[in-house]
Formats: C-alpha cells, structure tokens, sequence
C-alpha cells in the first residue's frame, strides 16, 4: 500500500473526528449558557397564573421571578420582627409589590388588564 491512500484515510478520520467532535461542543455549550427559567420558588400559584395570563416572555419570567423572590424576603424579614408591625407594612409591601409588576415586569399594552384583574382581587393575586 503507498503513502497517499494512508494519508487521505488519516484526513477523512481527522475530518470526521474534527466535525464530531465540533458538534458535541456546540451542543454542550448551547446547553450550558442556555439560562434555565427559575423554579416556581415562592407564590408558585400565584406566579403560573400571572405567567399564563399575560402569556410573558422568558426574560419577563425571569423578572417576576425576581420580584417575587425579593417580595418572599421582605415578608419573611417583617414575619421575623413580629407580628404587631406586620399590618401596615404588608399593606405597604402589597402595593409595592402591585405596582412593580405592572410597571416594570408586564408590557404597557397588558397595564390596563392588570388594573381589571386586581380591582376583582382574586385569591392568587396580590392584594394591591
């Protein structure tokens, strides 16, 4: 057997290990900064309902995530510091928390909906 047909026999393995090995990465590295959306964490109910009903985005699911958790933060810091003060500022945290969804985690158009479903204060949705 000569040289050439050992050489081109070496440049085709190359190549096949070279493209396999090419799309294992892309696929491993597509898979890893694929930024997973967060778990249900606090309010689960009340965060698939608000999902399904403004029909968000994944970078607005990763916000009300966010605004939830930091919600489920401060409601655990003023359960900590007793239950006397915890009246008026729920009531504080409520409306803070009503307004920073609809004006920062849903789109302007889906505002005036927002309005409509916490004036029928449903059990899911924050009180506001």
């Amino acid at each position: 057997m000569s040289p050439a047909p050992r050489l081109e026999r070496w440049i085709v393995t190359l190549a096949l290990v070279s493209a396999l090995a090419g799309f294992a990465a892309g696929r491993l590295s597509a898979r890893l900064s694929a930024e997973p959306l967060p778990s249900a964490g606090a309010f689960g109910e009340f965060r698939r309902a608000f999902e399904a009903e403004f029909q968000l985005s994944p970078d607005r699911r990763r916000a009300l995530a966010s605004v939830l958790d930091a919600y489920q933060g401060h409601l655990e810091t003023l359960q900590a510091r007793g239950l006397a003060a915890l009246g008026p500022e729920l009531a504080r945290l409520n409306q803070s928390l009503t307004e920073i969804l609809r004006n920062r985690v849903l789109p302007e158009s889906e505002r005036e909906r927002f309005d409509q479903l916490c004036r029928v204060r449903s059990p899911a949705w924050p009180a506001g």
